[in-house]
């Protein structure tokens, strides 16, 4: 009943409390990362305030579950990329991280020049290889607007599973570079047409996507947080009504048993 209602209320205020702290921790490390600039009091440099930007990169991306890794390791040090209305204007950002120290920058074209739209000649031979996911450009999503700079930043891109698979299917082919495909593995490893590996770890910490990930799964948890919150309290008020309705019953029946007592 009435307790074990309110042993529910306290546990999921508790884990609501829980996950609200650590997002806005994560939030902010992952604004800051972007280039937002530190919040509250010590609000750092913002390369958000600056004129002629529009939204960081890892922001605007939207990446399948599971295939940060893969798209850290296209995107490297774009990652930490903003788009802008034209290339002069990242003129402009790059001395303004030179004068406030704050490393380097990718400013990203709204409107890239851009003229590849035909699929790639080696996609129909591999689409249905074992261990490839899909082409790059098909699997992260955008807005209308900037098609062209995701296809620009992902070009000939294929997310593989695997190591072992990605090398399997470049030993299998005749491609080579420039044109052939950049096999991109589900932990991030890279196999390039010619044929050239990279892989490994850079940092222990997860990266800005893996993080941005976590921020955008704990939104979702926060909010069925809130949803069963609010629901275990109208089961908690609908049982005080019965409860108060029951025991106003109990008083009139005693009171009428009182009465006929006396007659």
């Amino acid at each position: 009943g009435m307790q074990s209602l309110d042993q529910v209320i306290l546990r999921r205020s508790e884990e609501l409390a829980g996950v609200d702290s650590r997002l806005e921790a994560l939030q902010g490390v992952v604004r800051e990362e972007m280039g937002y600039g530190r919040q509250g009091e010590h609000q750092g440099p913002a390369l958000k305030s600056c004129e002629g930007v529009r939204d960081a990169v890892a922001e605007w991306l939207v990446v399948p579950s599971g295939m940060e890794r893969a798209v850290e390791a296209v995107l490297g040090e774009r990652v930490r990329g903003w788009f802008v209305d034209e290339p002069s204007v990242g003129k402009r950002l790059i001395r303004f991280l030179q004068q406030e120290a704050l490393g380097r920058g990718t400013f990203i074209p709204q409107r890239p020049r851009w003229e590849r739209a035909t699929t790639p000649s080696w996609w129909p031979m591999i689409a249905a290889e074992p261990g490839v996911v899909g082409r790059a450009v098909e699997l992260v999503q955008t807005d209308a607007a900037r098609t062209a700079a995701r296809d620009v930043l992902f070009d000939r891109v294929v997310i593989i599973r695997s190591l072992d698979q990605a090398l399997q299917l470049w030993a299998g082919q005749e491609w080579g570079a420039p044109d052939g495909p950049i096999l991109v593995t589900l932990d991030g490893e890279v196999v390039d047409a010619s044929g050239i590996v990279t892989g490994g770890q850079v940092q222990s910490t997860p990266g800005l996507l893996e993080r941005r990930r976590e921020v955008i799964d704990l939104e979702a948890k926060r909010q069925s947080f809130v949803a069963e919150l609010d629901q275990s309290k109208q089961q908690r008020d609908i049982l005080f009504a019965q409860i108060q309705m029951l025991t106003q019953r109990d008083r009139q029946l005693s009171d009428a048993l009182r009465e006929a007592e006396m007659q």
